[in-house]
């Protein structure tokens, strides 16, 4: 007998540290880790391939953002956008980066190709914030058109 409550309570300590350890793993070690116009970009790409507009939302810059021109919002801007993969990350100086873009169009559309767009972004308070959104334009396919 207690041979079994010994056992029970090694097995009970054993599986609390293991989800304590997985909890530190997934959980306190990405906040501890700093903010990189890379990672910021990554997560916005990640949002909208999810269609999670709100986390999106969240790597904006809380200054006045800038979207594209024509655009009134965020939701707007991404409507017919079904995936966004990051092509290449450029930091000018210690705050400022510009995320090259690949936006690709939702099946719906008639287009050929994936837009080339950008995504730029400014350190603001040790954290980078993406401050302008501009999807770029899609190419027409005449020969499906």
């Amino acid at each position: 007998m207690k041979n079994k409550r010994m056992a029970f309570w090694i097995a009970l300590g054993s599986g609390s540290l293991l989800i304590l350890l997985v909890a530190i793993y997934f959980i306190v070690l990405p906040l501890l880790q700093p903010s990189t116009p890379q990672r910021t970009a990554q997560s916005f790409c990640d949002a909208v391939n999810t269609g999670d507009l709100h986390r999106a939302y969240g790597q904006l810059s809380q200054e006045p953002y800038v979207l594209d021109p024509n655009e009134a919002s965020l939701d707007h801007t991404m409507q017919n956008v079904a995936h966004c993969t990051i092509r290449s990350v450029k930091q000018s100086d210690a705050t400022h980066a510009v995320a090259s873009t690949s936006f690709g169009p939702r099946p719906h559309l008639e287009f050929s190709a994936a837009a080339i767009g950008y995504l730029s972004m400014d350190l603001e308070n040790g954290t980078w914030k993406i401050t302008e959104v501009v999807p770029g334009v899609y190419a027409v396919d005449v020969a499906a058109a």
